[in-house]
C-alpha cells in the first residue's frame, strides 16, 4: 500500500505542477490512506524511500 501512497502523491505532484501546491492539494487524501494503516513510523521508515520518508516527516506529522 505504501507504493500506492507513492504513486498517488507523484501522479498528484506532476498534475499540479508546483511541489507547494501539490502539498496542499493531495496532503488531507496521503494522510487519510496513510491513518488506514497500522504500520508504525519505524516500520514505514524501512519499507520507504528517503525520500518519501522526509516527505512524511515533515508533512504529515
Amino acid at each position: 500500500l505504501l507504493i500506492s501512497v507513492k504513486t498517488f502523491y507523484w501522479n498528484c505532484l506532476q498534475h499540479y505542477g508546483c511541489a507547494e501546491e501539490a502539498y496542499k492539494k493531495c496532503k488531507e487524501p496521503i494522510r487519510q490512506m496513510i491513518s488506514c494503516i497500522s504500520w508504525t513510523k519505524e516500520s514505514l521508515h524501512q519499507k520507504a524511500n528517503k525520500g518519501m520518508v522526509l516527505f512524511l516527516r515533515l508533512k504529515l506529522n
